[in-house]
């Protein structure tokens, strides 16, 4: 008995195979546009994949060099907070946030003073130093992100840009099935328009 199973399952799974390939078979019912889809669908699983692979690297190295550039371009430095800061403020989710816009004074590498605003860590007072951060000309700029954050920033935009690219082929792979199936439906129309008054009039006198 669980041999007829076995039997039954692996007979089952070669003719899901069989259904699943038919448009590659011989088959007097099958039509031009049946062999177009099935190139159509195995030229788009191509394009997902090498296509998606190529998108994927090439985000990931463009977003992760930008990331570096960033991080190369902004320069830590020590400032002295000048007044009090005000609270923080609370976030959407209820928490409050980590920094707080404030006025800070540093002094350059070329003996410069600078004065400006920046965000600074919640809870200091007038007089604390703080860490900001500066691009060449000397301007306050945000902090930019660290190695790990850049990593992992790169390989989230890499997957986003892989996901959109294959929704994309998909997309138009449904767009060029749904035309030949029209295109299907249509011929269908015009071979039972030939054949089905025959078939009609053959009834009619049995």
């Amino acid at each position: 008995m669980g041999t007829g199973r076995a039997r039954r399952r692996r007979g089952g799974r070669r003719g899901g195979g069989r259904r699943r390939l038919w448009r590659w078979r011989r088959n007097p019912l099958r039509r031009r546009t049946d062999i177009a889809e099935a190139w159509a669908v195995l030229a788009a699983v191509v394009l997902m994949v090498c296509g998606g692979t190529v998108t994927g690297l090439l985000v990931h190295d463009t977003s992760g060099r930008l990331f570096d550039e960033r991080r190369a371009s902004a320069t830590a430095v020590r400032a002295v907070l000048l007044r009090d800061p005000p609270p923080a403020a609370l976030t959407s989710g209820g928490s409050t946030e980590n920094t707080v816009p404030g006025k800070v004074r540093w002094t350059s590498d070329d003996g410069r003073r600078h004065t400006d605003r920046a965000r600074v860590p919640a809870g200091k007072q007038a007089g604390d130093r703080v860490t900001v951060w500066t691009d060449a000309r000397g301007r306050i700029v945000r902090e930019p992100p660290s190695r790990a954050e850049s990593v992992t920033g790169a390989a989230m935009l890499a997957a986003v840009a892989v996901t959109v690219w294959c929704l994309l082929v998909l997309t138009g792979l449904a767009l060029v099935r749904v035309r030949w199936n029209r295109r299907r439906l249509a011929a269908w129309d015009r071979e039972w328009a030939e054949t089905g008054p025959r078939w009609t009039s053959g009834s009619g006198q049995t």
